[in-house]
């Protein structure tokens, strides 16, 4: 039995793991070219993905609502629709995330952690494992550059996983809560066509001049010939 949306296989078949926690595993497809918004944030940009319940939001299949109980593990995934990927340097801010639907208010713990997909969807980086409390109504956490070891300023992407525990809830009435519409922002700078240095600039000029010249000598003996 193959879980494609929703809940891991364990979950759908009431599994569970020793501590009585289970996983529920979700992919999702993202189209690039739709942003909810893009815009410059200082000396990079900022881009973001809200899943919007239309049909013409950024995420497929639209996310069906799904609930943590304390103690349960999220393994999303989101890759990039065929033929796209995400070039960036020195990417500052990473968030993806899913919004809760009930106790909006309400904080809770996370352990967490993130990969980043290289564009053929094996892993590119996987950031350090987080334990941190967050305050708002949403499951998933801001990484940061330094949170990934050895990050390459220059990389391109195919797509992100995370994988996240609801450790605890704030409020001791609530053990569990349900989530819809995932989100994505990344703050970086775009990566852009490097500038030739001096020698190649240099390199260039003569390539052309020895062109020219080859050019116009052809053109000469064409003439001579045609006498």
């Amino acid at each position: 039995m193959k879980a494609i949306y929703g809940y891991a296989v364990a979950a759908c078949l009431g599994l569970s793991s020793p501590l009585g926690a289970a996983t529920v595993t979700i992919s999702e497809t993202l189209d690039l070219s739709k942003p909810s918004y893009s815009g410059p944030f200082g000396t990079q940009v900022i881009t973001l993905w809200q899943g919007l319940p239309d049909v013409f939001g950024p995420f497929s299949p639209d996310m069906s609502p799904f609930t943590l109980q304390i103690g349960d593990t999220l393994d999303f995934t989101v890759t990039f629709l065929p033929g796209q990927k995400l070039a960036m340097q020195n990417p500052s801010y990473i968030q993806l995330y899913s919004f809760s639907t009930d106790g909006l208010n309400v904080g809770f713990h996370e352990t967490i952690s993130m990969t980043l997909l290289k564009p053929n969807g094996s892993p590119l980086i996987t950031s350090t494992t987080i334990s941190a409390d967050n305050c708002c109504g949403h499951f998933g956490y801001q990484f940061e550059g330094w949170n990934f070891p050895n990050l390459p300023s220059t990389m391109t992407i195919g797509g992100l996983h995370y994988v996240g525990t609801l450790d605890s809830l704030d409020d001791p009435t609530m053990t569990s809560r349900s989530y819809k519409e995932p989100f994505l922002a990344i703050i970086y700078s775009p990566v852009t066509a490097p500038v030739p240095e001096p020698a190649t600039w240099t390199s260039l000029t003569m390539g052309f001049a020895i062109l020219g010249l080859t050019m116009r000598r052809r053109g000469r003996a064409r003439k001579l010939s045609a006498r």
